[in-house]
């Protein structure tokens, strides 16, 4: 099942940069490759899920097992912001069903929340420096 596969993906790359990193440093060539190539296959399996939830809806345990309902919440959790937003309700729904344990649901909220008030912060920053550039040149 294609649920399946991305959870494999998603997570076996994720397995391999932790002990890559942990024997050679966060420097290392390898690990660097192995970030790149982590990049590349979060970006594939976002597409993956995102048709997946278009076509056949979010994935619950009862269709598609725990496996499949923690592919996507795992893809949907190492995405973008954007993504995350998009399908927060989702994740949040099926956390109320008892898809997921509870403490996934919190992280889940707690990384979402905590991007968006830096994405919000960065942004903030940078209209307050626009502002003392512009006035500092009249």
């Amino acid at each position: 099942m294609i649920l399946w596969k991305v959870l494999e993906t998603d997570q076996s790359i994720r397995e391999k940069l932790v002990s890559t990193q942990k024997e050679n440093g966060p420097s290392a060539l390898e690990t660097l490759w192995l970030n790149s190539e982590m990049k590349k296959i979060d970006s594939a399996n976002q597409i993956t899920i995102n048709r997946f939830i278009k076509s056949y809806g979010f994935p619950t345990k009862g269709e598609y097992g725990q496996k499949g309902v923690y592919a996507a919440f795992y893809v949907i959790q190492h995405a973008p912001l954007e993504m995350q937003l998009k399908h927060f309700n989702n994740v949040l729904e099926a956390g109320k069903k008892s898809d997921f344990k509870a403490s996934s649901i919190a992280l889940f909220e707690d990384r979402a929340r905590s991007t968006l008030r830096n994405a919000n912060h960065v942004q903030q920053s940078t209209r307050i420096r626009y502002h003392e550039l512009v006035s500092s040149h009249h």
